[in-house]
């Protein structure tokens, strides 16, 4: 990674960590229970009127559903022409982690998972540590956001690289 691509990702980071801590304009969900995935998912919905994004999890699991909706993309039902709904977009959330091979797999056995929405700029912010088997912890932090600037393009960016935790 070059020094720019570095400072730049530093940048955003001190930038995000400094929105997120107006408390009266955030909301933030620790932990993860698969009973309420979906309702949390949807509390953390950014959007910019084009485009809405639901708060789930970058590695889903069985519980959660990641969608992307599009204003005025509609498909109808199969067994009827008359009946339409609103068709979700192609899933561009998912991310893949490997180290050394070994893909990273959210379990929900960890609860340090903590999902950050600050309102007031529509930014999500996501922070998981991990302990692989190898008892190696690795942290993974991400950004999402829909801009009012660039209307059809949501964004996503991966925190800094996987590094060791915090002990």
């Amino acid at each position: 990674m070059s020094t720019e691509e570095r400072t730049a990702i530093d940048d955003f980071e001190r930038l995000a960590r400094a929105i997120v801590e107006r408390p009266l304009w955030t909301l933030r969900h620790a932990g993860y229970e698969p009973v309420v995935e979906r309702e949390v998912e949807s509390q953390f919905t950014v959007g910019n009127g084009l485009l809405g994004v639901r708060g789930s999890l970058e590695l889903p699991t069985l519980a959660s559903r990641p969608r992307t909706f599009v204003a005025g993309l509609f498909d109808v039902t199969h067994d009827s022409s008359e009946w339409t709904f609103l068709a979700p977009a192609p899933d561009w959330l998912h991310l893949a982690i490997a180290v050394n091979g070994q893909e990273i797999e959210f379990n929900g056995e960890d609860p340090s998972h903590v999902r950050t929405l600050d309102m007031r700029s529509g930014l999500l912010l996501a922070d998981w540590n991990h302990r692989m088997a190898s008892g190696e912890g690795l942290r993974i932090s991400t950004f999402r956001l829909a801009s009012l600037a660039q209307r059809t393009s949501p964004s996503r960016w991966p925190g800094s690289p996987p590094r060791s935790p915090p002990r």
